[in-house]
């Protein structure tokens, strides 16, 4: 597992309440290195708690009220769901992949997936890509959409039980087991990089986060909250330089996230990926469903295949726990 394996867990976190595998997207060692020979949990753990500056000028007392009640009002929300399930599309950019833009001057997505997220409370999760589609070309014709093409290797699917993350390697026919320390268990999901959702608190988020509203007035318009959050501690600036989060009005979860690389920058690495999700089905619905919980247990190994059991180690920040979204378990990424 790498530093930028959190983000499938990531992207289902912040759907109730994964740095990503695109060559563009680089993770960032911590400020204060600490050589491996002489490493210690303690000191490796200070470095990635180092603060970090505001990236915007502080906000008005009227604005910082409104910021506060839209994250209450989003955690009175997201407490309410017991079951919870969607599709989603993944587009991600990838400037070192695909340098073709549209006449709008909008880089093409370098590849675009499709799948379902599955959520139970307290700490059971589910993430499956079905289909994964890869830049081909730009359009024959002006003004038309690029070229994509079927790709290979393209199954995702990572599963959480509430004790242990169960990764599949579709590639080398691997299941990898990975067994959480007790206090990483039961209310352990809302402890990932970005708790966004599982029950966290509109407090925890405003501590972790320089969070503002960025709403554009079409948004407006359209019953739509957009979130901006960056990082305050250096840890999770590793994995993310900022996300994006537009809530819908009804019911008010979120409808897109965008998720932004370390390194980005609008005009010489624009790598991002962003998230939309639909037929979001909460609760009631689901409930009647005599095997939605079926999604969530201990998975068999396939035939053919080899269970490779491993433990996360908390204080190492070069150990994550779940598979990063956009790669594929086995393969390795463009360089």
């Amino acid at each position: 597992m790498t530093a930028r394996c959190w983000q499938s867990l990531v992207l289902v976190g912040i759907l109730l309440g994964q740095a990503a595998s695109v060559a563009g997207w680089q993770t960032e060692p911590p400020a204060t290195a600490v050589p491996a020979s002489t490493a210690q949990p303690l000191q490796q753990s200070a470095a990635l708690e180092q603060p970090l500056q505001r990236p915007f000028p502080p906000l008005g007392a009227p604005m910082q009220e409104f910021v506060e009640k839209l994250l209450s009002f989003w955690e009175s929300s997201s407490s309410q769901i017991q079951l919870y399930q969607c599709k989603f599309t993944r587009w991600e950019y990838d400037p070192q992949l695909v340098t073709w833009r549209n006449e709008k001057n909008h880089l093409a997505a370098s590849a675009i997936s499709k799948g379902k997220i599955r959520y139970a409370t307290p700490d059971k999760g589910r993430y499956d890509v079905d289909e994964r589609w890869e830049f081909a070309g730009p359009p024959q014709q002006p003004g038309g959409n690029p070229k994509f093409t079927r790709g290979q290797n393209e199954q995702e699917r990572w599963i959480c039980d509430g004790q242990s993350i169960y990764e599949y390697d579709f590639i080398n026919k691997r299941l990898n087991e990975l067994k959480l320390p007790p206090e990483a268990q039961g209310e352990g999901l809302k402890n990932s990089p970005l708790p966004f959702v599982f029950g966290a608190k509109a407090q925890e988020l405003l501590d972790r986060y320089w969070v503002r509203d960025v709403t554009p007035p079409a948004a407006q318009q359209k019953g739509e909250y957009w979130i901006e959050a960056w990082p305050k501690r250096m840890g999770d600036a590793r994995e993310y330089k900022k996300v994006e989060i537009i809530l819908s009005r009804n019911p008010f979860l979120p409808k897109s996230i965008h998720l932004y690389a370390p390194n980005y920058d609008e005009k010489t690495n624009p790598a991002k990926m962003v998230f939309e999700f639909e037929d979001r089905e909460i609760n009631g619905h689901l409930n009647q469903l005599n095997n939605f919980l079926g999604f969530f247990i201990r998975p068999n190994t396939p035939r053919g295949w080899q269970r490779v059991q491993k433990k996360l180690m908390q204080d190492d920040p070069g150990q994550s726990a779940v598979p990063q979204i956009g790669q594929v378990p086995g393969q390795q990424n463009s360089k």
